[in-house]
């Protein structure tokens, strides 16, 4: 992970005015180590949470009893869309902010399911013991993610994201100059550092598929990937609370370029599509 993060550190033209950006650019192996291993307990619970959906039979079939081919059961992430990431030292939630809480062993994972609007509204509780230096007593992780019911359904036209995703209207829409650039390659290498192999990451339509507005042959970036880059910019500790209000989107042999926020939030073309709380 910190090799992808670094690499686009290191790709990034310094931007007057941008300060956050030169830091970062000048030291990418510590800025990105440090963001990685502060969202490494993000990226093992979604994975958790991912195969615990397959395990109980999230991904299994339709609402007629039939698996479509796009959903297959070995790529368990297909289709999901990621709303939101909160991460914390063990016991350090509020008891509203918890679908279920996990057990105290074994596989720690609570979820909670509503549909809304043509949309199924997931939220997963996992608990990350080995969750790396950054969290030594472990880490407690809320995924917020959606997918779209029935999963042939068409996409949705009008919006950018599912019903009840967090926005910031202060934020919506702040044009800023491009300070971060990533490619294609960059958002394939972090699946294989991840295992994130959703297909809207990596085929072209699946995004679209989904229900995301978004090109037919665009791809979508993975919201931890946005993540780890603001934490590159600007470290943190504590808590980390990351909003994912639209896709971004690149072409599949193209680049993005991502504006920075003074809030370590990002844009592209104008659209935001990371607040960090």
């Amino acid at each position: 992970m910190a090799a992808v993060i670094a690499r686009v550190l290191m790709r990034t033209a310094p931007t007057p005015g941008r300060e956050t950006v030169a830091t970062a650019r000048s030291a990418p192996w510590s800025r990105a180590t440090g963001a990685a291993q502060q969202l490494l307990p993000a990226v093992l619970a979604l994975g958790r949470l991912t195969e615990h959906l397959v395990s109980d039979g999230a991904f299994e079939s339709d609402s007629a009893g039939q698996r479509p081919p796009e959903r297959p059961m070995e790529t368990g992430a297909a289709g999901l869309i990621h709303r939101r990431c909160r991460i914390a030292p063990v016991g350090a939630q509020a008891p509203d902010d918890r679908p279920q809480e996990p057990g105290a062993g074994g596989t720690e994972v609570g979820l909670r399911r509503t549909a809304r609007g043509g949309w199924e509204l997931l939220q997963g509780a996992v608990v990350v013991r080995d969750a790396g230096p950054a969290w030594p007593a472990g880490a407690r992780v809320t995924h917020d993610l959606a997918r779209r019911t029935p999963p042939t359904a068409p996409p949705v036209p009008t919006g950018p994201h599912p019903p009840g995703a967090d926005t910031d209207s202060a934020l919506r829409d702040v044009d800023t100059p491009g300070t971060l650039t990533i490619t294609a390659a960059d958002v394939r290498a972090w699946a294989d550092a991840t295992g994130d192999h959703n297909p809207i990451h990596l085929h072209p339509g699946a995004a679209h598929r989904a229900g995301l507005a978004v090109g037919e042959q665009e791809l979508v970036a993975h919201g931890l990937l946005l993540g780890a880059l603001s934490l590159a910019l600007t470290p943190t500790t504590g808590v980390v609370d990351l909003r994912f209000p639209g896709p971004a989107a690149l072409p599949v042999d193209g680049v993005a370029r991502l504006g920075v926020l003074p809030a370590s939030g990002l844009t592209i073309a104008g659209r935001t599509v990371l607040v960090r709380r």
